[in-house]
């Protein structure tokens, strides 16, 4: 037996009633027109339902709306469903995107900006500093106002445990390399440089905790050249610096940045599915492309909600 037709004013009805809802629903296009569209379809499936058990269409209708609720009601309920949605989703995507702000600080930051611009910013600083007297063979000595402006400038920067400037080219076989002048901001570090030092020997020795270290980073009066100046005077600067474990921050913030691209992948795809236009090729795409992948989909999804709905 075929099902009686709808008239068109019940269908008019039942699409202002849906539309006065959406109209109040204050969400993204694609999320009110998901709505819209089951809305109407449970209308109209409860409208044919009461036909079928006997009811006139007006009454049906006035039925089928009944059981919905006033709009007014059914709006505020919800609201407070897609708030609790979104609450959740928002609480997902803080944690993804927190992982990315962390893995960017760690690898653009720790690793990138100071273990390798600034170790050796710093070095060529102080040298910079200390040429200003060491300017022929001969001299290898510099005033009292140069030594309280070098250790001016270790003591101001942050990271700095120390400086040092030795005789010569570099360290080389000889068991002892003159010291021409030591700073530290603490009796540890200078003892310290004393020490490495004298032995004649530089090494990335682990200073303080598991987390960070002490590295001594050089900078040979002729390392701009790549030769020994004859015309100059022939000395190293030495800067003791914090050094973040390379290998324990490195692996953090890749894994870090990992955590991230999988847990917005998955994010991604849930709500592709929520949307109801998920498949094997959508996951792929946020698996590749992540945030940009997301964008390409989100661009489709819209052009697709872009046609008029009567009211």
């Amino acid at each position: 037996m075929s099902e009686q037709p709808i008239s068109p004013q019940t269908s008019a009805r039942i699409s202002a009633y849906v539309e006065r809802i959406s109209r109040r629903i204050n969400e993204p296009k694609a999320v009110v027109a998901d709505f819209r569209e089951e809305m109407t379809t449970n209308l109209m499936s409860s409208l044919r339902e009461l036909i079928r058990e006997g009811y006139p269409e007006k009454q049906a209708i006035r039925q089928a709306i009944a059981r919905f609720g006033d709009s007014q009601d059914v709006t505020k309920e919800l609201k407070q469903h897609y708030r609790l949605k979104w609450r959740h989703s928002a609480a997902v995507l803080a944690v993804c995107f927190a992982a990315l702000l962390a893995s960017t600080v760690i690898l653009g930051g720790l690793i990138g900006f100071w273990n390798e611009r600034m170790v050796d910013k710093y070095t060529q600083e102080f040298h910079h500093i200390a040429e200003k007297e060491f300017t022929t063979p001969l001299n290898l000595s510099f005033s009292a106002e140069l030594k309280r402006e070098l250790a001016e400038w270790a003591d101001r920067q942050w990271g700095v445990y120390g400086v040092a400037i030795t005789n010569g080219p570099a360290f080389t076989k000889e068991p002892y390399n003159p010291i021409l002048y030591v700073h530290g901001k603490d009796t540890e570090t200078t003892r310290y440089l004393n020490d490495l030092l004298r032995e004649s020997r530089l090494s990335s020795t682990p200073h303080r905790t598991f987390l960070v270290h002490m590295i001594v980073s050089s900078y040979y009066s002729g390392q701009e050249t790549g030769k020994v100046d004859l015309s100059r005077a022939n000395y190293t600067v030495h800067v003791a610096m914090r050094y973040f474990n390379y290998t324990f921050f490195y692996t953090l913030g890749i894994v870090l940045f990992l955590c991230y691209w999988l847990v917005f992948a998955l994010w991604a795809s849930a709500k592709a599915y929520a949307d109801k236009r998920g498949s094997l090729y959508i996951i792929l795409l946020f698996a590749a492309l992540n945030v940009i992948g997301y964008s390409i989909y989100a661009c489709i999804l819209n052009r697709s909600y872009q046609r008029p709905y009567s009211s």
